[in-house]
C-alpha cells in the first residue's frame, strides 16, 4: 500500500494501544486535509473498538460546510458517525440556547478520582 493508506491505520493502533476512549474537544474540520484523513482514521479507531468522544458546535452534517471537495470526504464520516455515534444536541427542540460557560451545570461533569460513586454517577449518565 502508498504510504498514504498506512498512515491511518498506524496511528490508530498507537492510539488504541494506549487508550478506549479518545475524547476530541470542540472539534473542526477546516480544511480539505483534515476531511481527506478524518474518515480513515475515525474508522479505524471504531474498528479497533475505540470509544470515540466529540463535541462540536457544529452538527456533523454541517462541519466543513461548503469546504473544497466537501462532497467527496465529507458523506463517508457522516455515514460513519449515523453508523457507529449517537448525536445529542443540547440546544434541540423548545429548549433555549444555554452556554453552561455562564451559568454553570445543574450536575458535575467531572469526577475524579476514580471511584465506584464516580463509576455510577458515568453510568447514569
Amino acid at each position: 500500500k502508498p504510504p498514504w493508506e498506512q498512515a491511518a491505520p498506524a496511528v490508530a493502533r498507537g492510539i488504541a494501544e494506549k487508550t478506549s476512549l479518545l475524547y476530541l474537544d470542540e472539534m473542526q474540520v477546516t480544511d480539505i486535509a483534515d476531511a481527506a484523513i478524518l474518515s480513515r482514521l475515525i474508522a479505524q479507531l471504531f474498528a479497533l473498538g475505540v470509544c470515540v468522544l466529540f463535541t462540536t458546535n457544529r452538527a456533523p452534517t454541517e462541519l466543513y460546510k461548503d469546504g473544497l471537495n466537501r462532497h467527496v470526504y465529507m458523506p463517508q464520516f457522516e455515514r460513519l458517525l449515523a453508523k457507529h455515534c449517537h448525536v445529542i444536541d443540547f440546544a434541540a427542540g423548545d429548549t433555549p440556547h444555554i452556554d453552561y460557560r455562564i451559568g454553570g451545570l445543574p450536575t458535575p461533569i467531572l469526577y475524579s478520582p476514580a471511584s465506584p460513586a464516580g463509576d455510577a454517577s458515568m453510568q447514569r449518565l
